[in-house]
């Protein structure tokens, strides 16, 4: 991979820290908070797994069990999120 790609996907993750940052000093409240920090975390590691992890240049099997590692963990947090509201707490 070249150095000018790593350099600014180095400054993007940077930026999106600062965003990160920024993010927790605002007073968003609390239902966006949640939102706007997992929508930087995702991107942040989209970008981590393609280009450092260099999924973007793996084809076939590679592909298909890291997308099956991401519907799992997708599945797990969503199986988690439906206990937590469905509770009756007093």
């Amino acid at each position: 991979m070249k150095t000018s790609v790593v350099l600014w996907i180095y400054l993007i993750l940077v930026i999106f820290l600062g965003c990160t940052i920024g993010m927790a000093l605002l007073p968003l409240g609390a239902e966006l908070k949640p939102l706007a920090g997992l929508l930087v975390a995702v991107v942040k590691g989209g970008l981590i797994v393609l280009f450092f992890m260099q999924l973007r240049y793996h084809h076939g099997t590679v592909r298909l069990f890291a997308g099956a590692g991401a519907f799992c963990l997708f599945l797990l947090f969503f199986l988690i999120a439906m206990d937590y509201f469905t509770r009756l707490w007093t």
